[in-house]
C-alpha cells in the first residue's frame, strides 16, 4: 500500500529526530534515521547511542495536497542533513 504525505508535515517530524543521529561513520548503523507506518501514521527514530529521538504523526495531518512535487524526500534530505 503507497501513501503520500505532504512534505511540510514529513520535514518537521524529520527535523526533530535526525538531530540525534550519530554522524560517526564508525558505527554506520546509527547513521540513519527509522521510519515506520502504524496505527495509522507515521513514526521515526534515531539516536546517536547516547541520545534517542521519536516523533509520530497520524496520517491525517501529513495528508499531500496535490501541488507536492514527487522530489520532496530529496529535497528533505538535502534542507536536514
Amino acid at each position: 500500500m503507497a501513501i503520500r504525505v505532504g512534505i511540510n508535515g514529513f520535514g518537521r517530524i524529520g527535523r526533530q529526530v535526525v538531530r540525534a543521529a550519530s554522524t560517526d561513520e564508525a558505527r554506520p548503523i546509527l547513521t540513519g534515521v527509522l521510519l515506520t507506518a502504524e496505527n495509522g501514521g507515521l513514526r521515526m527514530v534515531a539516536t546517536d547511542s547516547y541520545r534517542l529521538a521519536t516523533a509520530r504523526r497520524s496520517l491525517a495531518r501529513l495528508r499531500c495536497c496535490p501541488s507536492t512535487r514527487t522530489s520532496a524526500l530529496t529535497d528533505f534530505t538535502r534542507k536536514t542533513v
